[in-house]
């Protein structure tokens, strides 16, 4: 497996609530396990484009990384793929859909 097809089994699990995703650092989120650590970050740390996945062995050793960027202007086929992820992986880790599912309850009223 490549990491751009990694990228999309996490963004899958990600979207079905498998992937525990944690603030890691400025505009940066990471799943740790006991082997491996994967990090999704906005190069810039400003939440944009570039965006950088980064595979880290257990002693914390970069193994592998993809990088969102162009070559001759074209954009990388991986592109969609890492924004997506980064997009999904901060919303996870910033719980949003619990933050405003809390917001909708505690507004509801007699519409």
């Amino acid at each position: 497996m490549d990491l751009v097809e990694f990228a999309r089994v996490l963004l899958e699990r990600t979207a079905n609530g498998r992937a525990d995703w944690e603030v890691a650092g400025d505009d940066s989120y990471a799943i740790r396990t006991d082997q491996a650590i994967v990090v999704i970050r906005s190069r810039d740390s400003d939440g944009r484009h570039p965006f950088i996945l980064e595979l880290f062995d257990r002693d914390q050793s970069l193994a592998e990384d993809l990088h969102s960027g162009w070559v001759d202007n074209v954009p990388n086929a991986w592109n969609q793929a890492l924004m997506d992820l980064y997009d999904s992986a901060r919303r996870a880790a910033f719980n949003v859909d619990d933050l405003m599912e809390s917001i909708l309850e505690a507004t509801n009223g007699d519409d």
